[in-house]
């Protein structure tokens, strides 16, 4: 195992490449231990990135209630990550599992996570 506790640099100055081919990096922090719970595999790692706010709530310090809201979406997220098999799947499967937790819709299909959308737009 090596520490690295600097930015990758670009590949033809990177002096560790060659280990990284032949080997896997590995992380500790919350979003890996979250994947590996959830079975996400490392290549979808840049797309948990990206919506990493969602599942852990805003960076800094924040409020109760969005503490709370984040806990509530990881749960929900890992409840419906069990019927996927994240290794075949791809980025946008992940968005959408990820979308129909937010609207609590009941399944992952985008025509029910647009109808548990909807109501919460067009309001009376």
């Amino acid at each position: 195992m090596i520490y690295a506790p600097f930015t990758k640099p670009d590949v033809r100055q990177n002096v560790l490449e060659d280990t990284l081919l032949y080997s896997k990096e590995f992380y500790a922090d919350q979003l890996s231990y979250f994947m590996a719970d959830a079975h996400i595999p490392s290549r979808l790692r840049p797309a948990m990135e990206r919506i990493k706010s969602f599942f852990f709530g805003p960076s800094g310090r924040s409020s109760a209630k969005a503490r709370a809201e984040a806990t509530r979406c990881r749960e929900d997220f890992l409840e419906r990550s069990r019927e996927f098999d994240w290794y075949t799947a791809e980025e946008k499967t992940l968005c959408r599992v990820a979308v129909c937790t937010l609207v609590q819709a009941r399944n992952t299909t985008w025509t029910t996570s647009f109808m548990a959308f909807l109501p919460t737009v067009i309001r009376p």
